[in-house]
């Protein structure tokens, strides 16, 4: 808009120097007609900078959009990627749950047959212990004084008829 009215001012000071120019001998009509022409230019040219003002704002409205549409294609780019990375998220959290839920099934078959092994490891025990109970009564009763008495049937020769 400065643009316009430095041509506008410009016009007007033409307009009075050609006017101040011109033979006082001059009728009125062609110093009218003549101021009216300047005006007619002058409304050419300020016509022309608006012309070129507004395509010039269009221009620059034009590389705007184009950035903005830039904008908007990376931005839908970010967010599809994200989309897919949400998913990954989703599948591993998905996974580690299952496979949680299956571990703590294993820890507790794991923790059964732990408590059937110490029963087992028990039964074995207790019966190993009499086991060797019953071993260590034979052994005793088997070398005990009764039993090696002499057997009344047999005839030990005696160290005096010899």
């Amino acid at each position: 808009m400065k643009k316009i009215e430095k041509l506008e001012k410009k016009y007007v000071q033409d307009a009075r120097i050609s006017a101040q120019n011109k033979e006082g001998g001059e009728s009125f009509d062609q110093g009218n007609n003549s101021q009216s022409v300047s005006k007619q230019w002058m409304q050419m040219d300020i016509d022309e900078e608006i012309i070129r003002e507004r395509e010039n704002d269009i221009i620059e409205l034009t590389k705007l959009l184009a950035e903005m549409n830039a904008m908007a294609k990376l931005q839908a780019k970010y967010i599809q990627e994200q989309g897919e990375d949400l998913e990954i998220v989703y599948n591993n959290v998905q996974e580690t749950k299952a496979n949680t839920q299956k571990a703590e099934k294993e820890l507790i078959d794991a923790n059964v047959y732990k408590q059937q092994l110490v029963q087992s490891d028990t039964k074995c025990l207790i019966i190993a212990i009499i086991v060797c109970v019953v071993f260590v009564l034979l052994f005793l009763f088997s070398s005990s004084p009764e039993s090696s008495e002499v057997d009344p049937t047999v005839v030990v020769p005696d160290d005096s008829t010899v």
